[in-house]
Order: C-alpha cells, then sequence, then structure tokens
C-alpha cells in the first residue's frame, strides 16, 4: 500500500462532516451578514436580558423575522433535524405564549408574515414537514395570535441559501488574489523547527495504525509529510496574519469549525489516522469557498498544516482502524 493510499483510506466511522458553530458565533455570523443586506432595515432583538423572545430580528420593511439556530452535540443528520424540529416548536410556542409582550416588540401593526430559522445546514425533508404543520396549527389556533400574517409561513435556510452576495464581500480584501511569498522549508528546517518529544508523540500516534506500524519507511516518510505541512503552514499563517488580518481570522473560524466535531469524534472513540484525508478536504473546500480570493493551492496548503498541528497537539489516542 502506498503512502497516498495509507493516507486515503476511508473516512472516520460515523462521523458526518459539517460546520461545528458554537451558538454565540454562529448568532453573530448571521447578524452580519442581515446588517449588510438590510442596513438600516434591520432590527436586532438583544436576548441578554430575558431572552430574544423567540426570534433575533425583524425587518422594519416587511413582515419578516430571524432566528438563529446552530446545534450544539448534533453528531448526525438525525440528530441535527430534531434539534431544529425542537428549536421551530419552541420559538413558536414562544411568540404565541407572550402575544402582548410580542406585539409591543414588533409594534401594533406589525405582522408577521415569514418566520425565518436561519441554520448553519439542513439536509432532511422532515424539517420541512415539521414547519408546515406549525404554520397550520397556528393559523387554526382560536383566538389567533395578533402578530400573525394570514399568509404566514416558516422558512429554513442557510446562510449560503439566503446571502451569496453577502458572503462572497464580508471581510474580503479588495484585491482579486491574496499571495503569500513564502518558500516552502528544507526537511532540515523542518527538523530544527520541531521539539524532539512532539515528533515522538507524533510517531506514537500514527503507529496505532497496523500499516504504518509496520512498515518503518512508509511511517518515516509519512511523519516527514506531516512535519512539512506543519511547518509550512505555520509560516503561511505568519504571513496571512501580517498582511491580511481579517483574512486570517476567517481562516481560523473556518479550521476551529472542523477540528471541533473532530475532536469530539474521536474522544468518543471514532477514527484513526487513516481516515482523515475527507476532513482535510473538506478543510480546503471550506476556505475556497469562504475567501475566493485565496488561491485554490494556499487553502489546500493550510488544510494540510491544520491536520498536521491537529495530529501533533491533540491528546487523544486514536483507535486502531481496522
Amino acid at each position: 500500500m502506498s503512502l497516498a493510499a495509507v493516507r486515503a483510506t476511508g473516512r472516520l466511522t460515523g462521523m458526518p462532516v459539517r460546520d461545528a458553530w458554537e451558538g454565540n458565533e454562529w448568532e453573530a455570523h448571521c447578524c452580519s451578514l442581515l446588517s449588510i443586506k438590510y442596513a438600516e432595515e434591520i432590527q436586532f432583538v438583544p436576548a441578554r436580558v430575558q431572552g430574544d423572545g423567540g426570534l433575533e430580528a425583524f425587518r422594519l420593511d416587511d413582515g419578516i423575522v430571524y432566528q438563529c439556530y446552530a446545534p450544539q452535540d448534533a453528531y448526525t443528520n438525525k440528530d441535527v433535524t430534531a434539534a431544529q424540529k425542537r428549536k421551530i416548536t419552541k420559538d413558536l410556542g414562544t411568540l404565541v405564549k407572550n402575544p402582548v409582550q410580542t406585539q409591543e416588540l414588533l409594534g401594533a401593526q406589525y405582522r408577521i408574515r415569514r418566520w425565518v430559522l436561519l441554520t448553519p445546514e439542513f439536509d432532511d425533508k422532515d424539517v420541512l414537514k415539521h414547519a408546515r404543520k406549525e404554520e397550520t396549527k397556528l393559523l387554526a389556533m382560536t383566538p389567533r395570535a395578533p402578530w400573525l400574517a394570514d399568509d404566514f409561513k416558516i422558512l429554513v435556510s442557510t446562510d449560503l441559501q439566503l446571502f451569496p452576495a453577502e458572503l462572497a464581500t464580508m471581510h474580503r480584501p479588495t484585491a482579486s488574489t491574496i499571495r503569500i511569498p513564502v518558500i516552502q522549508p528544507t526537511p532540515e528546517q523542518v527538523t530544527e523547527a520541531m521539539p524532539a518529544d512532539l515528533v515522538e508523540r507524533l510517531s506514537r500516534k500514527l503507529c496505532v495504525n497496523a500499516f504504518l506500524a509496520a512498515n518503518p519507511e512508509e511511517l518515516e516518510a509519512y511523519r516527514a509529510e506531516v512535519l512539512m505541512d506543519y511547518v509550512y503552514g505555520k509560516r503561511q499563517l505568519s504571513a496571512l496574519e501580517e498582511r491580511y488580518g481579517s483574512v486570517y481570522e476567517l481562516v481560523q473560524r473556518r479550521a476551529k469549525a472542523t477540528f471541533n466535531s473532530l475532536n469530539r469524534a474521536v474522544a468518543a472513540g471514532d477514527g484513526g489516522p487513516s481516515g482523515l484525508l475527507a476532513i482535510e478536504q473538506d478543510l480546503a473546500q471550506g476556505l475556497a469557498r469562504d475567501l475566493p480570493a485565496l488561491p485554490e493551492l494556499t487553502c489546500g496548503d493550510l488544510a494540510r498544516h491544520f491536520m498536521s498541528d491537529w495530529l501533533i497537539s491533540c491528546p487523544a489516542r486514536f483507535r486502531a482502524a481496522s
């Protein structure tokens, strides 16, 4: 088996590759997009005192309100779908339970035509079926909530679906392409840059893979590749932070979102060093989507760096690859 084949073998067992947003991060992200798109025609609802009342923001020029929601600790499509359905029911229930408070917040003449759940992703039509049931239930209530419009609908959407133009311009440099003039280090420079204890720790992790443990030459070659990716990517990130601070922050956010899920999966006993290529590729593709001004090769370099950093630094041991 070749080194490339070892690296490409399989996906982490049972682990969907998805964006892992913290709730506050997702809310801030969505509010930024709404602000860019609607400017003075969007009103945000503070949640610090007594919660947000079932909505995050509402349009002043139309009866459209928004609620932002990133499911936490949801590792499968089934978990995500169930969490999204609960969120719809709970927050609409809050609006119905407090009709006077809701109407005072929106204004006496305001009618909600669309209640939009903004979520990082949804992959199951069952969420939409649930939304239709909730619509029917609300419209059939007697007495009807005073804020409810006759054409009331519940929408479930992602940021990419509703705000493609805003995402394309958020924190983008004006140059058409970001250039990071960093020279790839030599093997000798990599050796000098890496403490011996970290190199040894990496070797122990990789040896959990039976193929690498039984083939010292392949293990050495794979380890050298990981260390090169780590040192080279670290240099690129340093240059990126110095020249394009906002781009650096977006790169770090995308990497954090990717590896939050990976850390939880490995801590739960899933995965091995041979199943990480898919995660690396998803990260590279995510960087390319987030930052079209970043060259494709640089996205790949950075994805390999973050994967190498994780392999070197994460405290969890891998399970043996089957």
